[in-house]
């Protein structure tokens, strides 16, 4: 076993090459990059024992800022991580920037008897997003702003199984307001 605590900086494109195939696969299709901080406890158990079982263990923060997910550039996250090889747990997470906030209070990866990760998220709110504010992450000049924002989405009771968007379910409220130019 070895244990290690610190921070370390990384981009996730370039640090999956460190994980399993399963999580170097969830970092492609999610669009993870770079300005990733990772704060807290890394143990790699070495082979299986009574109590553990052989793989990557983590426990603490993750931060970002200028950070790149799902195709975007976004400004801030913060969320505190425990992971094990068969549930990773992701709490109190934060994403915001200027074309909105995403808070994510609990969200439960378990691994399944057939090797899949079930997914479940009791609540996850988005607020004030502003589509046309969001940026690439090439950080080309933004267009001007759109009138459109989606002032809040509620999604409740989110389950499924990550890589089949088929088998998610849960509900949601979503309110938006789209004011009517001004004519001149």
């Amino acid at each position: 076993k070895l244990s290690l605590s610190g921070s370390v900086k990384a981009n996730a494109k370039r640090a999956k090459q460190f994980f399993s195939k399963e999580i170097a696969e969830g970092i492609e299709a999610w669009g993870f990059g770079k300005g990733y901080e990772f704060i807290g406890d890394w143990t790699f158990q070495k082979e299986n024992t009574e109590h553990t079982a052989k793989g990557l263990y983590l426990n603490g923060v993750i931060t970002g800022k200028e950070l790149e997910f799902k195709g975007f550039t976004w400004d801030h996250l913060s969320a505190i991580v425990n992971y094990t090889p068969y549930q990773a747990i992701i709490s109190q997470l934060e994403l915001m920037d200027k074309a909105g906030a995403i808070h994510i209070g609990n969200i439960a990866f378990t691994k399944t008897h057939t090797n899949d990760w079930a997914v479940n998220a009791p609540e996850i709110t988005i607020s004030n997003l502003k589509p046309s504010l969001l940026k690439d992450p090439s950080n080309l000049a933004l267009v001007k702003p759109k009138p459109l924002t989606i002032k809040k989405i509620e999604l409740h009771g989110l389950s499924g199984i990550l890589g089949n968007a088929n088998s998610f379910t849960g509900g949601g409220k979503l309110t938006f307001s789209n004011p009517l130019r001004k004519s001149i």
